[in-house]
């Protein structure tokens, strides 16, 4: 999962930006955050590395809030042991103070290709996030300088060729922030958009001045679907996303990085064989998640999920532990940072040493009878999606009592 240093500074990145936007935030948030900065900046000597790595970020943070440090961001500057992107945070934040001196230093920006290299811990950098912020700083800082057109162009193409899920969070934030701010300001003063699915208006699920967002269930399967929005003498965008799984769909299995297998028992450890019917309706299924990192290194922020059948629900998301169960050995079940549950799925989200493997234990009841599908079972490291793992679905079927 996130490092608390660095999510806690972004967070309040996220809070300043969304003040200065024109939202509503709460004061108390930002107080405490600011309070928690002033602790973190006051530490006397930095040694784990993700505080080191942190530290310029903090320190950028602090002077958008206006409690800059010049003496101890100028000393950082001369250590030389910073990256590019910590370079030029810690050179913006002197020139949000007014400190002039690195101005030709910004907007000098970094024009090399980008690479695809990646950390999936500590600061979750990555080429791509860094060209992202340093583009988004820059036009806070200039505006629409012409220096910053190679830039834009370099961080659009990063972002084209592949679906929005093989980007990293903090490599699409950056880089649509960034380039959201170079492309200028868009209308604000029009009449609101209006959806609607033939000839019904839909109501809107989120409404911020003229901005309006729609959630539209089982889209692909309505009539048509337009948008009416009276014309502007600015630019209008439309963000459309889009969430389910494709029929015909060939799942690719096996992994890269990580290894992942389920496999179901009963109370007793005995295998179930979820297909040939002797599930019976309202039994107990113990869904078994083996997640192994097979490199030889440490992979961070790993996120696991696994999807059942919509005819089970979950009875119990934690096992192997508090529960007895002793075909289970209690050294092997996975110690998460985080466990998500949802009607759907089980996410557990954590960590795992070199060639380590871990098990997630919980129950699920089947309640209902039939014939199901069973998705793929996944694993990925949240920060550097080249890691990854899926163990094949299937079929379940479930007897019910007049079967």
């Amino acid at each position: 999962m996130l490092k608390a240093t660095w999510a806690s500074a972004y967070a309040l990145h996220f809070l300043l930006d969304a003040r200065e936007g024109g939202y509503p935030v709460p004061e108390a948030s930002i107080d405490d955050a600011l309070a928690w900065l002033d602790r973190k900046l006051d530490e006397p000597e930095v040694k784990r590395e993700d505080e080191l790595h942190a530290r310029p970020y903090l320190h950028f943070v602090a002077s958008l809030a206006e409690r800059g440090r010049k003496a101890e961001m100028l000393k950082a500057i001369e250590g030389s042991k910073n990256s590019v992107e910590e370079q030029y945070m810690l050179q913006a934040g002197l020139f949000l103070m007014g400190d002039r001196s690195f101005e030709q230093e910004l907007k000098a920006l970094e024009l090399s290709p980008v690479s695809e290299v990646r950390s999936n811990g500590w600061t979750f950098w990555s080429d791509r996030r860094a060209r992202g912020f340093m583009l988004s700083t820059f036009v806070d800082l200039f505006g629409r300088d012409p220096a910053g057109e190679r830039m834009a162009t370099l961080v659009a193409d990063s972002l084209r060729g592949h679906r929005s899920a093989w980007y990293t969070t903090q490599e699409l934030v950056w880089g649509i922030t960034g380039l959201g701010k170079w492309v200028g300001v868009v209308a604000t003063d029009f009449e609101p958009p209006v959806l609607s699915l033939g000839k019904k208006e839909i109501e809107p699920t989120f409404t911020q001045g003229n901005e309006r967002t729609w959630s539209i269930p089982r889209a692909s399967e309505r009539g048509k679907i337009a948008i009416d929005v009276k014309k502007t003498d600015k630019p209008l965008y439309l963000v459309l996303s889009s969430e389910g799984v494709k029929r015909g769909v060939e799942w690719k299995v096996g992994g890269d990085g990580l290894r992942i297998d389920r496999d179901f028992r009963r109370a007793n450890g005995e295998p179930i064989r979820i297909a040939d019917g002797s599930i019976a309706l309202g039994d107990v299924i113990y869904a078994v998640v083996t997640i192994e990192n097979t490199t030889t290194g440490l992979l961070q922020n790993i996120a696991v999920v696994d999807r059942f059948p919509s005819g089970w629900e979950i009875e119990n998301p934690r096992l192997g532990r508090s529960q007895a169960i002793d075909w289970i050995a209690k050294e092997t079940i996975w110690e998460p940072d985080h466990l998500e549950i949802r009607d759907d799925r089980l996410e557990v989200f954590g960590a795992l040493r070199p060639r380590e493997a871990k098990k997630v234990v919980y129950a699920l009841r089947a309640v209902s009878a039939g014939k199901f599908a069973l998705p793929p079972a996944e694993a990925e490291a949240m920060y550097d999606p080249s890691f990854w793992a899926r163990a094949a679905g299937g079929t379940v079927v479930v007897k019910g009592p007049w079967d």
